[in-house]
Protein backbone atom coordinates (compact mmCIF):
# COMPACT_ATOMS: atom_id res chain seq x y z
CA UNK A 1 0.00 0.00 0.00
CA UNK A 2 1.44 3.42 -1.06
CA UNK A 3 1.78 5.92 1.73
CA UNK A 4 -0.81 8.05 0.44
CA UNK A 5 -3.45 5.69 0.33
CA UNK A 6 -2.38 4.96 3.64
CA UNK A 7 -3.11 8.56 4.64
CA UNK A 8 -6.05 8.51 3.17
CA UNK A 9 -7.73 5.45 4.80
CA UNK A 10 -6.35 7.07 8.26
CA UNK A 11 -8.28 10.39 6.79
CA UNK A 12 -11.34 8.41 6.62
CA UNK A 13 -11.20 6.28 9.48
CA UNK A 14 -11.09 9.71 11.85
CA UNK A 15 -13.44 11.28 10.12
CA UNK A 16 -15.71 8.58 10.14
CA UNK A 17 -14.99 8.83 14.16
CA UNK A 18 -16.61 12.72 14.55
CA UNK A 19 -19.55 13.18 16.33
CA UNK A 20 -19.81 16.80 16.32
CA UNK A 21 -17.95 19.44 14.34
CA UNK A 22 -17.55 23.10 16.45
CA UNK A 23 -16.53 25.97 14.63
CA UNK A 24 -16.11 29.70 15.25
CA UNK A 25 -17.33 32.16 12.50
CA UNK A 26 -16.32 35.86 11.88
CA UNK A 27 -19.33 36.28 10.07
CA UNK A 28 -17.22 37.74 6.87
CA UNK A 29 -16.22 36.39 3.37
CA UNK A 30 -12.99 35.38 4.82
CA UNK A 31 -14.81 33.45 7.89
CA UNK A 32 -17.30 31.79 4.67
CA UNK A 33 -13.98 29.15 3.82
CA UNK A 34 -13.46 28.10 7.53
CA UNK A 35 -16.90 27.30 8.09
CA UNK A 36 -17.28 25.87 4.38
CA UNK A 37 -14.16 23.59 5.29
CA UNK A 38 -15.83 22.33 9.21
CA UNK A 39 -19.32 21.65 6.96
CA UNK A 40 -17.47 19.28 4.43
CA UNK A 41 -16.00 17.40 7.34
CA UNK A 42 -19.19 17.20 9.24
CA UNK A 43 -21.19 16.02 6.09
CA UNK A 44 -18.53 13.13 5.84
CA UNK A 45 -18.42 12.08 9.17
CA UNK A 46 -22.23 12.11 9.61
CA UNK A 47 -21.55 14.88 12.44
CA UNK A 48 -23.36 17.44 13.66
CA UNK A 49 -21.62 21.01 13.17
CA UNK A 50 -22.42 23.86 15.79
CA UNK A 51 -21.32 27.02 14.25
CA UNK A 52 -20.50 30.20 16.71
CA UNK A 53 -20.39 33.63 16.41
CA UNK A 54 -18.65 35.16 19.73
CA UNK A 55 -18.64 39.17 20.45
CA UNK A 56 -17.87 40.26 24.29
CA UNK A 57 -20.57 42.82 25.19
CA UNK A 58 -20.48 45.30 26.07
CA UNK A 59 -19.11 46.10 23.23
CA UNK A 60 -17.07 49.52 22.82
CA UNK A 61 -17.94 51.54 19.89
CA UNK A 62 -15.44 54.76 19.37
CA UNK A 63 -17.28 57.40 21.41
CA UNK A 64 -19.43 55.13 23.46
CA UNK A 65 -19.40 51.86 25.62
CA UNK A 66 -22.68 50.17 24.71
CA UNK A 67 -24.53 48.96 28.15
CA UNK A 68 -27.67 49.16 27.44
CA UNK A 69 -29.51 46.09 27.16
CA UNK A 70 -32.02 47.20 24.82
CA UNK A 71 -28.64 48.22 22.20
CA UNK A 72 -26.98 44.92 22.77
CA UNK A 73 -29.97 42.66 22.51
CA UNK A 74 -30.20 44.59 19.38
CA UNK A 75 -26.75 43.95 17.74
CA UNK A 76 -27.29 39.89 19.35
CA UNK A 77 -30.21 39.60 17.05
CA UNK A 78 -28.38 41.43 13.76
CA UNK A 79 -25.44 38.93 14.44
CA UNK A 80 -27.97 36.06 14.97
CA UNK A 81 -29.59 37.31 11.41
CA UNK A 82 -25.88 37.64 10.14
CA UNK A 83 -25.08 33.84 11.09
CA UNK A 84 -28.19 32.63 9.88
CA UNK A 85 -27.61 34.41 6.80
CA UNK A 86 -24.31 32.56 6.83
CA UNK A 87 -25.96 29.48 7.10
CA UNK A 88 -28.28 29.67 4.38
CA UNK A 89 -25.37 31.06 1.74
CA UNK A 90 -23.22 28.63 2.69
CA UNK A 91 -26.26 25.28 2.71
CA UNK A 92 -25.13 24.19 6.32
CA UNK A 93 -28.61 22.50 6.41
CA UNK A 94 -28.43 20.16 3.11
CA UNK A 95 -27.91 17.31 5.57
CA UNK A 96 -28.90 18.32 9.10
CA UNK A 97 -29.69 21.76 10.37
CA UNK A 98 -26.23 22.92 12.24
CA UNK A 99 -26.58 24.40 15.97
CA UNK A 100 -26.14 28.09 15.26
CA UNK A 101 -24.81 30.23 18.16
CA UNK A 102 -24.14 33.73 18.77
CA UNK A 103 -22.63 34.31 22.56
CA UNK A 104 -20.99 36.74 24.81
CA UNK A 105 -17.60 36.56 25.36
CA UNK A 106 -13.78 36.43 24.21
CA UNK A 107 -13.77 34.06 21.32
CA UNK A 108 -11.33 31.73 22.63
CA UNK A 109 -13.28 31.47 25.48
CA UNK A 110 -16.21 31.18 24.35
CA UNK A 111 -15.28 28.38 21.76
CA UNK A 112 -13.83 26.45 24.64
CA UNK A 113 -16.68 26.33 26.70
CA UNK A 114 -18.86 25.54 24.03
CA UNK A 115 -16.67 22.95 23.03
CA UNK A 116 -16.68 21.55 26.46
CA UNK A 117 -20.67 21.28 26.53
CA UNK A 118 -21.01 19.84 23.62
CA UNK A 119 -18.12 17.22 24.05
CA UNK A 120 -17.23 18.75 20.15
CA UNK A 121 -14.48 15.75 18.61
CA UNK A 122 -13.41 19.01 16.84
CA UNK A 123 -13.14 22.57 16.54
CA UNK A 124 -12.28 24.68 13.46
CA UNK A 125 -10.82 28.39 13.51
CA UNK A 126 -9.55 30.25 10.98
CA UNK A 127 -5.60 31.67 11.39
CA UNK A 128 -4.96 35.38 10.25
CA UNK A 129 -1.76 36.80 11.26
CA UNK A 130 -1.84 39.37 13.86
CA UNK A 131 -0.47 42.50 13.08
CA UNK A 132 1.05 45.45 14.77
CA UNK A 133 1.96 45.41 18.67
CA UNK A 134 -0.99 44.76 20.20
CA UNK A 135 -1.81 42.13 17.66
CA UNK A 136 1.45 40.24 18.28
CA UNK A 137 0.47 40.61 22.27
CA UNK A 138 -2.45 39.31 21.56
CA UNK A 139 -2.03 36.93 19.36
CA UNK A 140 -5.12 35.04 17.07
CA UNK A 141 -7.92 33.15 18.51
CA UNK A 142 -6.34 29.88 16.72
CA UNK A 143 -2.92 30.52 19.52
CA UNK A 144 -5.18 31.26 22.18
CA UNK A 145 -7.38 28.00 21.75
CA UNK A 146 -4.23 26.23 21.86
CA UNK A 147 -2.54 28.01 24.81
Amino acid sequence: MTAQANTSLRTRASVQALNTVLVGSALDQSSDEVVRAARDLARAAGAALAVVHAAPFPMVVPGMLLTDASIAGSISAGLERDLAAQAVRLDLAAAQPPMLRVEDGPPDLVLARIARELRADLVVVGATTSTGRLGKLLGSTAERLLA
